[in-house]
Formats: structure tokens, sequence, C-alpha cells
């Protein structure tokens, strides 16, 4: 419940004392208000540096600026504008240690920059886990492995990497960085898989950077990258690999309720396509991230009504507990989203959406011009099967989505790990 003004107040009676060196300023508490101490992506870069500027003009120690800032021209711009007299980094840090030693060097474009998604540190920390990030395998393991230390090839062998989505080139990046002759096969004109897709979401633009980060580390390395290449049992066996790393991603799995209802789309694949919908849709999530849920205030962006249906206790019930969900369900309530937990949907039949609630074994029929059905995707691994018949002594890795539908940071920790193995 403290205001600024408060805030000065006590800093200058903090300074006054004599017995502090500086003054770190943040903002937010745990039982309200956790995601304004560790702000998602949603929120604004240097969301909190207006805090520290007005402490500052009121005190002479040192004030210490902190809130998403993210990379080495935000932290110099708080500095330059005097809104503090140092800038606190961390996940920035987390993302990359490296991070204040590439500014002094210059390299500031090799900074593998924060998403702010905050799945893995806060997100895994606030479960009482070990610390890890979505785009660094080493945090929380450097006394096993580290940037420095990736573990030594008995010999150079061929690698064909299949796949040019996180995972891949993950994998093509480490496998290079060892000393493998890495050949990196992707189907389409551009690397980064389903990543651009994901990021074309309200609030999640930044999720692409993690392409970007990947796209500079590869440009680092020796990879012979071959786009709009299509990997076949032949083409990849041509190659004469000594091993071979699959990361042929997911594909859409039609859920049942579609049946033959032409007014019923998969989430990923209206996304893709974006087909013309009608005044209402509504949404049915059995994931419960934010394929669901972003989508959802997408169309309520576009002015559509939006019906939220979900077999959870709540909407968005995946999201990050003290980040994203309050939120997202903030924005969806705002937009006009209409949120309808706990039932199950039990038929599509036109327009007619008919439920049935969990507890009570009510039934209920919506309306929607157009249903959208967020449903986990099926894995794409019939490549990987396909090599392993054609050649079985052939060592091969299947990696991310092609070896089971999750999140980022599980392909691009496999695409690392298979890479570490070879």
């Amino acid at each position: 419940g403290l205001t600024l003004q408060d805030t000065v107040e006590i800093a200058k009676l903090v300074d006054k004392s004599g017995i502090f060196d500086y003054i770190n300023v943040s903002v937010g508490i745990a039982t309200h208000n956790l995601f304004l101490v560790e702000g998602p992506m949603a929120l604004p870069p240097v969301f909190a540096a207006y805090l520290s500027a007005a402490i500052k003009k009121e005190v002479s120690i040192p004030v210490v600026a902190v809130g998403r800032i993210k990379d080495p021209k935000q932290a110099e711009q708080v500095l330059a504008k005097g809104m503090g007299d140092l800038v606190g980094v961390v996940r920035g840090q987390i993302s990359d240690p490296y991070f204040v030693k590439k500014t002094i060097e210059g390299r500031e474009e090799e900074i593998n920059g924060c998403l702010s998604c905050n799945q893995d540190c806060i997100g895994r920390v606030g479960l009482n886990k070990q610390i890890g990030c979505v785009q660094n395998t080493f945090i929380g393991k450097e006394e096993f492995m580290s940037h420095d230390n990736l573990p030594p090839i008995d010999k150079q062998k061929k690698v064909v990497v299949v796949g040019g989505g996180p995972g891949g080139m993950e994998a093509a990046i480490t496998a290079a960085r060892r000393g493998h002759n890495v050949v990196l096969m992707e189907k389409t004109s551009a690397l980064g898989g389903t990543i651009p897709l994901a990021a074309s979401l309200p609030k999640r633009a930044e999720l692409a950077d993690s392409i970007r980060n990947l796209n500079t580390r590869i440009g680092l390395v020796d990879v012979d990258i071959r786009l709009n290449t299509e990997a076949t049992v032949e083409n990849v066996l041509a190659e004469n690999p000594d091993a071979v790393i699959v990361a042929t991603g997911a594909k859409v799995q039609p859920h049942w309720l579609k049946g033959e209802n032409q007014n019923v789309y998969d989430v990923r694949e209206w996304l893709e396509n974006q087909t013309e919908l009608g005044e209402t849709v509504a949404i049915i999530d059995y994931i419960g991230f934010f394929q669901g849920a972003a989508t959802a205030e997408l169309l309520a962006d576009m002015g559509k009504k939006v019906l939220y249906l979900t077999g959870s206790l709540q909407a968005a019930q995946g999201l990050g507990k003290t980040t994203d969900l309050e939120l997202w369900s903030k924005r969806a309530v705002e937009k006009g989203v209409k949120m309808i937990p706990n039932v199950s949907v039990m038929s599509i039949a036109g327009n007619q959406v008919n439920t049935m609630n969990n507890y009570t074994g009510a039934n209920q029929t919506f309306e929607a011009d157009n249903v959208l059905i967020a449903n986990p995707n099926l894995a794409d691994n019939e490549l990987y099967y396909s090599l392993k018949n054609a050649k079985p002594e052939l060592e091969m890795h299947l990696v991310g989505d092609a070896c089971a539908p999750r999140r980022l940071e599980n392909a691009i920790h496999e695409g690392f790990l298979a890479a570490i193995e070879i």
C-alpha cells in the first residue's frame, strides 16, 4: 500500500541514517502483484525505472534501477537519463552469464538476450525446483558443464540435423562447436520452426528473440545450412552421416470433435491460414497455455465475441501463476472474453456447442459461428523411424516436439544434449 511519495520519504530516512551503501529499487509484493517483481514480456521493458529516478533525486547514496532491463543499450539509457547510478540485470545474466563480458568487449549483438518468459527461472524457483532457463541449458548445472567446457570429441563425425526449429538449431550449433561436420536441413525458407507463429500472438512478440539469438549463434560456427530442403531417407543417407538428429517438430492432431464440421478448426491450423471467422468464436482449450489463451485475446482484439471453454478449474490454468496468469486474466476480462471453466464439450452440431458441467452433470448449449480447438499436437517422427528401419546401425537422436510435443525449453535442451552425446 506504499505510494511512491511514501517510498521516497523512507528512502530519505535510509540515506540519512548513514549505514547503507546503496538503495535497490524494486516494486511489487508476493501477496498482491508478484508479476511486477519479475515482469513478464507483457510489461514494457524498463517499466520500473521511473521509481528509481524519483528516489535518486532525493538521496545521496547510489540508487540501483531494475525491472526488465534486457540489454546494454537499455541499461545505458537508464544511466544517461539519470534514472539510476547502477543497473540491476538478473534474468539477462541467467540467459547469458557473459552479458557483461560481451558488452565490455563490444560484442553486444552476441548476447543471448532474455525473453522475459519466466518459464524456467522464476517459474521453476517458484515451484521449489532447480533454477533453469529456456535458452541456457547450463544454468544450475555449472558444476558439470559450461559454455566453455563442452565435452571433447574423439574424432570428427558427419552429423545431419533435420529440422531448423529451436531444437535443431541448438543441436547444430552445439555439434559444430564441439568440432563435428554439421549439415542442417530445413524444408522451409527460414529457420525458426513454429516460434514466429507463436510470437505473432498478443504480448508474445519477444519469443521471436529466441530465433534471433539462435541465428546469431549459428552464424558464429561452421554449419552447412540448407533451406528449402525437405529431408527424406534417401537424401539424408546420401550425406553418409555418422549420426542424425531428427528435430522435425510436431503436426496438427485432429480432434474428434471436429468431425465433418466445416466451422471447426485447430488453433494452429487457423493461425497458419487465418480463415475468415464469424462474429462469435468459441475456443475449446485442452492445453491451458498460450495456444488457447493468447488466441482468445487475439480474437477479442479483432472484435470477435469470444467464449473460452475449458474443463479445468479456471481458464489458462497453465500460465505462470505469479507472472502471466493474472495479467492475461485481467486483459481477457477487459476485452470481453467470456470464460466458461469446469465443462466438458460433448458435441458440436452446426453452431451449437453442447457441454456438460464436470461437477453437476448439467448440460448447457452455447452458440458460436466458429469453434477453435487448442489441442495438443502430434509428434512428427515418421522420418526418424524410417531412417532407423533403413539403417539400424546409424546413430540416431530424436529431440523436441518430434519426440513429444512440449515447450520451447524442451526442444532447446534436448537438441543440446543430443549433440553432446555424439
